[in-house]
């Protein structure tokens, strides 16, 4: 699959169109899952397209805001309090 998602990004900036679109944010978790888990292996493979597709998310000042880390809870402490949408 991550052939084919290489070969989109040969036509446009994005999966489907020339602006990131849903597919974009849908797909966007599973191909950093990959990259996460062998990132020699992701490094290496033919994607130059892909792999600047996802450096350009990781990068973006929209990836810190949705994927902030918490502190481990740990007991007796209260759940975390997140901060209000908008």
């Amino acid at each position: 699959m991550l052939d084919e998602l290489e070969a989109r990004l040969r036509t446009h900036a994005f999966l489907c169109d020339d602006r990131p679109r849903l597919a974009d944010a849908a797909w966007m978790p599973f191909v950093r899952q990959f990259a996460q888990v062998d990132a020699a292996w992701f490094a290496a493979r033919p994607w130059p397209r892909l792999q600047a597709w996802l450096d350009g998310w990781l990068q973006g000042a929209l990836w810190p805001r949705v994927m902030h880390k918490y502190a481990r809870w740990q007991a007796p402490q209260r759940g975390a309090d997140f901060p209000p949408a908008g």
